[in-house]
């Protein structure tokens, strides 16, 4: 059982233990002082519950795998999902072949979703708390991983759990939940890019119209992503917002909410999970975790890549969140990474 000491890993361990499983707890040390605090919890939770404990030191694959990619993306004028390499190479990578090394048959987390199976293919469905179904978050992972994951909690919501851990007089059971990126707490990812890249002082860009239109100076793409509203610092009659970022011309495009509306997009390093082939299917696509999927359809491309074209105008396409592909609203079919936006023919964006 991946432990951080949660309620919600401590809920999915007493569980699994309540269900006949023989249970170990292991944790990885991810980064800082934070990590060092979850796994002294960790430590402590799994003696409360009478199993034994392991931990791990992956604070260099969390460095190269997950934090210098979403510094690079930034950088890029992209906007990284780190949540998701995480599953991929820390979880389900790193700490999967530790739980192997130790004995373990299977790999739990308290993850919000739940895995299935049909036609020998194991693949990710939405969890029974929609409020936070994390299947978006899951759609990197491979056959070889999801046929080792359990997830405990996948049919229950956060209320259940919370509800299993008191009347169990669980640790944590009352605890807050933070929403931030794990290894930035307060949500200053610019300050945190800034530390961990040693940037110097960034060279200073446009930030234009869809006309072209000068407006004033930024400094640094890093500090801006499609859809932003908010600390652009331009009076215009009609709210702005950034509808596209140009890392090679180091400029930022901004433009009314009428701008951000894109009919498709293109996404590259498909994963499938449920589908074998997605070319020309129906499909739902989710473009952020926080939005709800969108009825489209699929192209395949040639070099790994989709085409997705959305039966309605969509906004805050963003290259580097993930475009995941969904049947209904539950089974995860695939999913890529945004290249690029598709907009619609006669944009007035001037690139």
């Amino acid at each position: 059982m991946a432990m951080s000491g949660g309620v919600d890993s401590t809920t999915a361990a007493f569980l699994l233990k309540k269900q006949g499983y023989e249970v170990i707890g292991i944790t990885a040390q991810m980064f800082g002082d934070e990590g060092v605090q979850v796994l002294e919890k960790a430590k402590i939770t799994a003696d409360s519950l009478g199993i034994e404990h392991h931990a791990i030191d992956l604070t260099g694959t969390f460095r190269n795998e997950v934090i210098n990619q979403f510094c690079s993306e930034y950088l890029s004028g992209r906007t990284p999902s780190p949540c998701i390499r995480c599953n991929r190479f820390i979880k389900f990578g790193a700490l999967l072949e530790y739980a192997t090394d130790l004995g373990c048959e299977k790999l739990a987390t308290g993850h919000y979703a739940m895995i299935k199976e049909q036609n020998g293919r194991h693949f990710i469905s939405s969890g029974a708390d929609k409020k936070k179904d994390q299947s978006y978050f899951l759609f990197f992972l491979e056959q070889d991983q999801l046929k080792r994951i359990l997830f405990p909690l996948g049919e229950m919501t956060k209320e259940e759990i919370r509800k299993v851990a008191m009347e169990n007089y669980l640790p944590s059971a009352s605890a807050s939940e933070s929403q931030e990126i794990c290894f930035i707490p307060d949500n200053d990812y610019k300050t945190f890019i800034s530390k961990n890249t040693k940037l110097s002082p960034p060279e200073h860009g446009d930030i234009v119209g869809t006309d072209g239109t000068f407006f004033k100076k930024h400094d640094g793409i890093y500090r801006y992503t499609i859809g932003q509203r908010r600390g652009l610092g331009i009076s215009y009659s009609e709210p702005l917002y950034v509808v596209d970022i140009v890392p090679d011309q180091n400029r930022v495009i901004v433009g009314t909410k009428e701008h951000l509306n894109r009919k498709g997009l293109i996404a590259e390093e498909i994963i499938l999970q449920k589908a074998e082939n997605l070319n020309g299917i129906r499909v739902y696509t989710k473009i952020r975790s926080t939005h709800s999927a969108k009825p489209s359809i699929v192209e395949v491309m040639d070099g790994n890549r989709v085409r997705v074209i959305f039966d309605e105008p969509i906004t805050q396409v963003s290259p580097g969140q993930a475009a995941v592909f969904y049947d209904g609203d539950m089974d995860v079919l695939g999913g890529g990474w945004i290249k690029e936006s598709i907009p619609f023919q006669g944009s007035t964006i001037e690139r």
